[in-house]
Order: structure tokens, then C-alpha cells, then sequence
């Protein structure tokens, strides 16, 4: 696996990039910094990296439309020297930093001063405003470059501390750009301005809002500043809109729209009161009809703190699945280690081993193994000895005699086949159990790896956690009495919100209330919590109402009176929407079969509760059963995944016999053909997928019904009106009568009646 620590950005994002710098390079030139022509187009040249000649030249074409070119003088002397500077240095192959970008800006301006004043005459006022810029400048492509170079790494334009201070001076100066381009009387830093105001009150609420709004007229006075008087409303509108942000966006555009409206009706009334009007009006419509989707995106690449939840989930996917990786690189591992210990092994060689043994040492040696005449006859002598060997597992001295008559070392030669057998036995056992091992361990490291990957799924499915809703729900909880609680609203992977709350096991809440207060907070109807308990915490997961939902009737019986059947039957509601009926038959009937039912109904249970996938459950099941330690455990599963929300059905099978579903008064079998669980290492599973409908009914049975089933659930079928419970009871005394003439087995039914109830 190649890990690189940074990745390679897309073609549409370099080219975007390249639009915006371009752009504001064009815009830079005909902007204006407190009432003087900006020289801000020598910082975006500075910082524009790739796309410096680009930048060059849209700068020019800005200064040549603007007009006054000799005014601009100075600008196009700075700009020359920065992109000489900075085709030097890219010729050079040197690495552009920060500080070596920053440099060459404010020394390139501070040249183009000192060559521009011999040829021309610069006043007093006019040398220092450009040296101020020349240092503004600089610092400008330092900030900007650092904060660019830190969003790379983490991704985060990072709010705090002396990179929280750039973040505010770049978005000023960007600001006093836009702002220079005013058409149809409306100014676009403003409408910018309040755009961003509006995002920062939503995720921040009222500091965000303040401080947006003061720096948005910190960027409009710096390049109009007739318009600050009426623009500093601005600050005081975020101020009171942050307040209100929790109430949604419609509510936070119109307090924003009416604390401005209020502001400009108080002061004094001037030529840009109604330009101000019209420019919020229109940054407040272009707010509204930005996506929630771009405005969470964008809160997650600045700050970041909203979607700390999600960086830390997907932390934690990305983490299992390299676990998951690495578990799967030494599975692999293990299996060439393996292989290559069987390739080697080499099989022994009987003749060599008992000649070695017995005959170099015999005086005869020389007449029975090099002379021509008896070589022949003592090698076929020693080949019908092995096979002897295998196949009675021993060799008399009556046998050597037979096979060998001019040997003198009958005893011995029999001893020897014989102490060789036993060696080859206890290897080939030891060789059997080391292979078994290894097999185990392998089939575990397997599972472990398919464990891991659900696990990063369903992390992952976990798409969106919306932080105010969760602390709304807190705050409901705690005003139940449940004081200390943790609160979680999260989107699943079917775009329905559900919320987890926590909260210490001694303390009594009222769940109904706390339903209801959860359905408000989300807007939807919510079924009764699933609660699951420790010693010191509960949790409850709220899910919205299915639009299906399930009812359930079964029916046991075993084969022999006062005998343990050895089917069980297990309900594993997962939540409100996901629900998991499983049927596992030991193998036979008793005690025993009833055990290995269990185990197996019980692990899926609980692995299914932890988030583990159902084939993935299996195939850890099918490891544990081979070696539980009994001599054989067997036993089938049959598992029926319901997803309420869509409507369908997942049948897993593990050697379960044929389920069959009732639709419209037509019965059709679902059969899947595999092996029980503990039989063989690699355990084949089949999963079938079924759509429901209305008045659906899935009947899951063991084997113990499979010589009756069809005609027997045919004639149940014409009387759909039954409970799930009579229907069950119908047809499992059906099948018991005609049971009784024949072998009996355990018999197990189940009965699911599906029912449409659209919210």
C-alpha cells in the first residue's frame, strides 16, 4: 500500500484557482485604497504562484482600461520587477516560500520607487504611501501564502490565534477589491459582505456576526470610505442576527434585514442610505438561495469546529480501514508461509530410510544392493514391504521373510518399517494440527479484516452530525432530569435524522416526554427509543417513524416428547427501521443440538448489535463453532434483514431450509443452497434481497417442515386474516399430524405480517 502524505489536487480546482486569481488581479487594478490607486495588485502578483504571467497580464489590461496610465507608473514598474524576480527564481529551480515571496514583493516596490523618482518627480506623500504599501503588500503574500500552505495540511482554514488575525486581514483586502467594482448602483463588497456576515452568524451566532460585519466595514472604508458611515449598520445587524440564528435561515435573513432597515431609518438619511438598502436586499437573496450543502461545506474548511464530529469520524473510518488492510497483508503472508512450507516438505523415502537403518551396517550389504542380479529383487522386496505397510499399518517377520528371503536381519527390518510408521503417523498428525491452526488463525484474521470494514462503513454512513440540533437535544434531556447527558443528531445513510443520547444508568427518565421533545427539535415523527443498558450507561436511539412496519408469531415444537428441541429462535431489533429475525437448528435434536443453536442465534445477536455485518457475523460464527472443542457443532442459521425505511427484505442463509412468501394469496419459495456452520473452513453464505409489500407474509421454518411445506402453506394462504400467531399455530400442528406416520424433526415457525403505514 503507498501512503502519500499529500494528495494530488484536480484539474477543475487548478483551473478555478486560476480564474480567481486572474480575476482579482484584473479587479486590483481598478480598485482604489483610500481614495488612491491600489497597489494590491502587486500582492495578488506576489502570491499567484503558477499563474504569475496570467496575473501580469490582466493587472496591465485593468490599469490600461482604467485610464491615467501615467498615475500608474509605479504600479507598472512594481509589477515588472516582481514578475522578473519571479520567472529568476523559478529558472533557478530555488523553492518559493513565504518569506522569499513576501521579500521579493516589498523589494520589487521599494525598487520600482527609487527607479521611478529619477525620472519623474514623486511628492513626499505619495513616496510614503507607496513605501506603506510596499510593507502592506509584503505582509499581505506572507498571510496569505502561510494560511494557504496550513489549509493544505489539514485542510482547515484555521480561525485562532495569528492565523485567525491573517485569515481577517486577507478577507479585509478582499473586500476593498470587490468593492471597487460598483454597476447598476450596487455596490459587490457589501453584497459580499453580507453573504458572509449571515454564514458566520449561522455557524458562530452573534460574535461571528459582529465580527464579520465590523471587518466588512473596515474593507469598504479603505476603499470608499463616504460609504462607512451607513455600512457600519453592518456589524450591529450580524450582532443581532447571531442571536437568532438557532430559529433557521429564513428567520436569521429577515431579523439581519429588519435590524439594518431599523438602523437606516434612525440615522440621518443620505445619497447612499437607499444604495445600502438595495445592497443588503440583494445579499440577503443570494444568502437564501445558497444550498445548506455549500454553507456546511465551506463551515468545514473555516474553523472546522462544526464538523469536528465528522473530521474525527472519518479519522476513525480511514484508521479501521487501514487496520483492516494490514490484516489482510498478514493474512496473505501467512497463507505464502504456508504454501511454502508445503512445497518443501519433502516425502520420505521408506527404502532410503530402513537401507540407511538396517542395511549399511549388515555384512550382506554389498550382495543385496550392488550386485545386478539380487539389486532388482531386494528393490521390489522393500516395495511390497511399503505397501504392506499401508495398508495394514504394520510388517511381521513373516512378511520380511516372504518379501526378503536372503535377508539375515529379519527382525530388524521389521522393526525398523514398523518404528518408520509410527514417526509418520505422529508427523502427519503434528503436520494436521499446525495446518488446522493455521487455518483457524487465518479464518480469523479474515474475520477480524471483514469486522473492521463494517465497522468503517457504518462510521461512514454516519454522513453529516448536525452539532446544534445535538445540543438542543441535550438541553431537552437535561431539563427531563437527565443531568450530565451527551447528545448526538446524526444523518444516516438514508438521509433520515436520528438521534443517540447517553445518559448515567441510575437515572429515571421519562422516555415518552423526551420522545416527543425529540420529535419537535427534529421535525419528525419519532417511534419509542431502542434502549440498551450498562452498569453506568444508557443509551437510547431516537429514529423517525418507518413507513412499514413488521408483526411477528411463532411456533416450536421438538421431535420427541420431554426432549429439548434444538431450534432457537432470536428477535434482534436493531432500531425502529432495521429489525433482524434469526432461526438457527442444531444439528439432531437434545441438549446438544439446542447448545450450538443457541450459541449461534446468540453471537449473531450481539455482533449484529455492534455493527458487524450479517455474512461477515457468519463467517466468525463458522470459526468459533469448528473449534469450540466438541468433537462436531453443527447448526444452520437463517437470517431475515427487514429495512422499514425502503420496504425490503434480506434473506442470509447458512444451510436454512427454503422461507417462502405469501403475496396476494401466491406462495413462492425463496431458497438459497449452502452448507450449516462448523462443517468446513471457508463457510459459503447466500444472501437473496425481496421488495415488500402491503400485506405481505414471510413464513421462516427449519427443515422440519420441508417435506410438507408447499401444499401445507398453499392451503393456509386462502385465509390471509389470521394473526401471525394463528397462522403459525395452523400450520405448525398441520405439520406435526403429518409428521407423526414419518420421521419427526424439530419443527420451528415463524410468521412476519408486513404492513404499509405511511407517515
Amino acid at each position: 500500500m503507498n501512503i502519500k502524505g499529500k494528495s494530488r489536487p484536480s484539474k477543475v480546482r487548478i483551473i478555478l484557482v486560476a480564474v480567481v486569481q486572474i480575476m482579482l488581479s484584473f479587479a486590483a487594478s481598478n480598485s482604489l485604497l483610500v481614495g488612491k490607486r491600489s497597489p494590491l495588485s502587486s500582492a495578488i502578483l506576489g502570491m499567484s504562484g503558477i499563474n504569475s504571467v496570467w496575473c501580469y497580464i490582466a493587472s496591465f489590461v485593468g490599469y490600461f482600461i482604467s485610464g491615467n496610465m501615467s498615475e500608474c507608473i509605479l504600479h507598472f514598474a512594481s509589477l515588472t520587477l516582481i514578475i522578473g524576480m519571479r520567472i529568476i527564481i523559478m529558472l533557478d529551480g530555488k523553492r518559493e516560500t513565504p518569506v522569499i515571496s513576501a521579500v521579493i514583493t516589498g523589494s520589487s516596490m521599494c525598487v520600482s520607487l527609487v527607479l521611478v523618482s529619477i525620472f519623474y518627480t514623486i511628492s513626499i506623500s505619495e513616496a510614503v504611501f507607496w513605501l506603506f504599501s510596499a510593507f502592506l503588500c509584503s505582509a499581505l503574500v506572507y498571510m496569505a501564502l502561510s494560511v494557504s500552505k496550513r489549509t493544505s495540511v489539514n485542510g482547515i482554514l484555521d480561525i485562532n490565534g495569528i492565523h485567525g488575525a491573517s485569515l481577517g486581514i486577507l478577507y479585509v483586502s478582499l473586500i476593498t477589491i470587490v468593492s471597487s467594482i460598483s454597476g447598476m448602483g450596487i455596490n459587490l463588497g457589501r453584497i459580499l459582505g453580507v453573504c458572509v456576515i449571515l454564514s458566520a452568524a449561522k455557524k458562530y451566532r452573534h460574535i461571528g456576526g459582529a465580527v464579520c460585519g465590523a471587518l466588512t466595514t473596515c474593507g469598504v472604508f479603505l476603499s470608499y470610505p463616504e460609504l462607512s458611515s451607513n455600512t457600519m449598520l453592518l456589524a450591529t445587524s450580524g450582532l443581532i442576527c447571531g442571536a437568532f440564528s438557532t430559529g433557521g435561515t429564513f428567520v436569521t435573513v429577515m431579523v439581519f434585514l429588519i435590524s439594518t432597515i431599523a438602523g437606516l431609518a434612525v440615522g440621518y438619511i443620505n445619497s447612499d442610505t437607499f444604495a445600502m438598502l438595495r445592497d443588503v436586499a440583494v445579499g440577503c437573496v443570494m444568502f437564501s438561495c445558497i444550498p445548506d450543502k455549500v454553507i456546511s461545506r465551506v463551515s468545514e474548511i473555516v474553523g472546522g469546529e462544526a464538523n469536528a464530529v465528522s473530521i474525527v469520524g472519518h479519522a476513525a473510518s480511514s484508521r479501521l480501514s487501514f487496520a483492516s488492510n494490514t490484516l489482510s497483508s498478514i493474512r496473505t503472508q501467512l497463507g505464502e508461509i504456508s504454501d511454502t512450507i508445503k512445497n518443501k516438505t519433502k516425502k520420505r523415502d521408506v527404502q532410503e530410510i530402513v537401507g540407511n537403518d538396517i542395511c549399511v551396517n549388515c555384512k550382506r550389504y554389498k550382495d543385496c544392493w550392488h550386485d545386478c542380479d539380487n539389486c532388482e529383487k531386494t528393490v521390489n522386496g522393500f516395495t511390497a514391504l511399503e505397501r504392506l505397510l499401508d495398508m495394514k499399518g504394520y510388517v511381521t517377520v513373516t512378511d520380511v521373510i516372504d518379501n526378503l528371503p536372503t535377508c539375515k536381519n529379519v527382525s530388524a527390518v521389521s522393526n525398523s518399517y514398523n518404528r518408520f510408521y509410527k514417526e509418520k503417523l505422529y508427523d502427519y498428525s503434528n503436520n494436521l494440527r499446525v495446518g488446522e491452526l493455521r487455518e483457524i488463525v487465518t479464518q480469523q484474521l479474515c474475520a477480524m479484516e471483514d469486522m473492521l470494514c463494517d465497522l468503517s462503513h457504518r462510521i461512514n454512513q454516519m454522513s453529516f452530525v448536525d452539532p446544534s440540533l445535538s445540543e438542543k437535544v441535550r438541553q431537552a434531556a437535561d431539563r427531563l432530569g437527565a443531568k450530565n447527558s451527551k447528545a448526538c443528531v446524526f444523518c444516516d445513510e438514508h438521509k433520515n435524522y436520528k438521534a443517540e443520547v447517553f445518559f448515567p444508568s441510575t437515572v429515571k427518565l421519562d422516555i415518552l416526554k423526551l420522545t416527543i421533545a425529540v420529535g419537535e427539535i427534529l421535525g419528525a415523527e419519532m417511534e419509542l427509543p431502542k434502549m440498551s443498558s450498562t452498569e453506568a450507561v444508557t443509551k437510547l436511539l431516537f429514529s423517525p417513524k418507518p413507513e412499514y412496519e413488521i408483526r411477528l408469531g411463532y411456533w416450536q415444537s421438538s421431535a420427541h416428547k420431554d426432549v429439548y428441541s434444538g431450534d432457537t429462535i432470536e428477535v434482534v431489533p436493531l432500531s425502529s427501521s432495521e429489525e433482524y429475525i434469526v432461526l438457527s437448528d442444531g444439528m439432531g435434536t437434545g441438549k446438544r443440538a439446542k447448545l450450538d443453536s443457541m450459541l449461534a442465534s446468540s453471537l449473531i445477536g450481539k455482533l449484529i448489535k455492534t455493527g458487524i455485518s450479517c455474512e461477515t457475523a457468519v463467517r466468525m460464527i463458522n470459526s468459533i463453532l469448528r473449534v469450540k472443542g466438541w468433537e462436531e457443532s453443527f447448526a444452520t442459521l437463517d437470517v431475515a434483514r427487514f429495512d422499514l425505511y425502503r420496504g425490503v427484505c434480506d434473506f442470509v442463509k447458512a444451510g436454512a431450509a427454503s422461507s417462502y412468501i405469501i403475496r396476494d394469496g401466491v406462495v413462492s419459495a425463496v431458497t438459497l443452497d449452502t452448507l450449516p456452520l462448523g462443517i468446513l473452513s471457508e463457510t459459503e453464505i447466500s444472501s437473496h434481497r425481496q421488495k415488500l409489500f402491503d400485506g405481505d407474509i414471510i413464513i421462516i421454518a427449519s427443515d422440519g417442515i420441508s417435506d410438507y411445506a408447499e401444499r401445507v402453506i398453499a392451503s393456509v394462504a386462502e385465509n390471509e386474516t389470521s394473526s401471525c400467531d394463528e397462522i403459525a399455530k395452523n400450520l405448525g400442528s398441520t405439520f406435526f399430524d403429518l409428521a407423526k406416520q414419518g420421521h419427526r424433526d424439530d419443527i420451528s415457525i415463524i410468521v412476519i405480517k408486513v404492513l404499509y403505514t405511511p407517515v
